[in-house]
């Protein structure tokens, strides 16, 4: 027999929402404060030139980034503590011009939370993080998908707040334009290595349901099957500008830092410690690290790369000798 639900006590409700409303008042105040500290720091940072901030970039961040988990930006923090890895990573000669844009970005961030309106879920997610799993299965308006996926690659990269994020890229295979999601999971380093949930190659059907933004990627498995077959990549034009969808995006997101790209087919070459992927109409500079020397000479029939404005990260690729994968 099931129990009747016990009425709700009005009193108790009003206090409830109350409380949760000045607890909310109170997160953005320090959000609002932390991101003005944030834009002081970024102005500080400059007169003295590029250089001397390179030369400490990690402590920098560290610090700044410190003081925003106090501000309860704790997304934000991760993502500005995430920025030396990235910069340093670039040729000395392209380091400071992907500085000035990580810069710039962290102020657009800043001045769309700070406008006078309400921030979006879009920004709230890039400062405080995302929506609870149950949250987004709530929303009517978030897009779902039902398809067949491949998984592409599974990184796992290890936070100062002592989490570590796991990413899982996926492509969609059922449409002739190709569509991508990617799955994000934390958990604590304290907890050790964790086995990979899914395997680079992996197909599977699912129902994917993503969190809203004018470039939907992040997203939640809803359900999910095996399949039986390996089926191909779809097959898309040759001929086609392949980095217009990441300037189309940073028009409406103009403070992502990567996207995934779907390459027409091309080759891979390398010039002293640099690696470069080259097709009929375009070459991209590729991060060096991790490329396997067996995809050198293969014949590359269409690719996928996590792009960034500046290089070019080689997730998978369909060659004439199979299937590659970065992380395989």
């Amino acid at each position: 027999m099931i129990e009747p639900e016990a009425p709700v006590d009005p009193k108790v409700a009003a206090r409830n929402a109350a409380a949760a409303a000045k607890r909310a008042a109170a997160t953005r105040a320090a959000i609002t404060d932390g991101l003005a500290e944030m834009e002081a720091w970024i102005a500080d940072q400059l007169p003295a030139g590029l250089s001397e901030l390179l030369a400490d970039l990690t402590g920098r961040c560290r610090r700044i980034a410190s003081r925003l988990v106090d501000a309860k930006a704790g997304t934000l923090a991760g993502r500005i503590d995430g920025i030396p890895a990235r910069v340093l990573a670039l040729p000395q000669r392209d380091r400071p011009d992907v500085l000035i844009s990580e810069l710039g970005k962290l102020v657009i961030i800043a001045r769309d939370w700070g406008n006078g309106t309400s921030p979006t879920p879009v920004v709230r997610r890039v400062i405080m993080g995302a929506e609870k799993r149950e949250v987004l299965l709530e929303n009517n308006d978030a897009l779902r998908h039902s398809g067949l996926w491949e998984v592409l690659v599974s990184r796992d990269e290890t936070r100062r707040d002592g989490l570590i994020a796991r990413s899982t890229w996926l492509l969609g295979l059922d449409d002739s334009s190709p569509r991508f999601a990617v799955l994000q999971d934390f958990f604590p380093a304290t907890m050790g290595k964790q086995g990979a949930a899914f395997t680079a190659g992996q197909q599977f059907k699912a129902e994917l349901i993503f969190y809203p933004a004018p470039t939907p990627l992040r997203a939640q498995i809803v359900e999910r099957r095996v399949v039986d077959e390996h089926h191909p990549w779809p097959i898309t034009p040759q001929n086609r500008d392949i980095l217009r969808g990441f300037t189309e995006a940073l028009i409406h997101e103009p403070w992502i830092t990567e996207l995934p790209i779907f390459l027409p087919s091309g080759r891979l070459g390398k010039k002293e410690d640099a690696h470069y992927w080259t097709g009929t109409d375009a070459t991209l500079p590729l991060v060096s690290g991790g490329i396997s020397d067996s995809v050198m000479g293969a014949e590359l029939r269409q690719s996928v790369v996590l792009w960034n404005g500046s290089v070019a990260d080689l997730l998978a690729s369909d060659t004439n000798f199979g299937r590659y994968y970065s992380d395989a």
